[in-house]
């Protein structure tokens, strides 16, 4: 567990988060978002269990080590938990390569290629360019021609979900990847097994469930 901790203000409410693991670039601060805002954005599927009764947002770049390494742990917590609604959003601000990888698999939201895109991508290890994401994509058995062709599709609505997400961290003061939405609690930086039950059983005991 991080110790180190400022304060975030969110709807009136003082919230204890660890510092920032890195930051992105500098950029103006937003509004807070409601939490239906952050929770139930209608245009990214849920993982995990969809009638959950705690949700976690994760805030994340393809290509950031941090995130990568907290996926595989995260979604055990979630599988293990069986009530967790698990929501990521795509936060692209590294590289030209994550914001390729995030236009893909968005694009597949609602197909299983969604989270088997995601997986593909999120548990290869190390910064990957273009043709590498594109290469773990078909090693799972994708079809980034098809991906591709989806984006084109609805480009619009996808750029418009980083523009969202975005805001919504600006607006949380999650200035960098990763960053998490536990019930009230807001996480900056990476996270481990145990922080991440201790927060949805805070979530849970709170009735903070969202």
């Amino acid at each position: 567990m991080i110790d180190r901790r400022k304060l975030i203000i969110w709807g009136g409410i003082a919230i204890a988060a660890p510092l920032v693991a890195h930051t992105a670039m500098s950029q103006s601060r937003s509004s807070p978002p409601t939490p239906d805002e952050v929770y139930r954005d209608p245009d990214i599927p849920v993982l995990g269990n969809p009638d959950g009764d705690v949700t976690i947002v994760s805030f994340f770049d393809y290509n950031c080590p941090f995130c990568k390494g907290d996926y595989p742990v995260l979604k055990d917590v979630a599988r293990r938990d069986g009530n967790v609604r698990l929501i990521k959003k795509d936060r692209p601000i590294l590289t030209e390569a994550s914001r390729h990888a995030s236009r893909l698999v968005l694009a597949a939201a609602g197909t299983p290629d969604y989270e088997a895109g995601m997986d593909a991508i999120m548990l290869e290890q190390g910064r990957l360019s273009i043709e590498e994401i594109d290469a773990a994509l078909r090693a799972a058995g994708l079809d980034v021609d098809v991906m591709s062709s989806r984006y084109d599709q609805n480009s619009e609505q996808v750029e418009a979900l980083f523009d969202r997400n975005n805001r919504q961290t600006l607006g949380l003061r999650l200035t960098g990847t990763p960053g998490y939405a536990i019930g009230r609690k807001l996480v900056a930086g990476s996270y481990d097994a145990p922080s991440f039950e201790e927060a949805i059983k805070l979530a849970r005991d709170s009735g903070d469930r969202f």
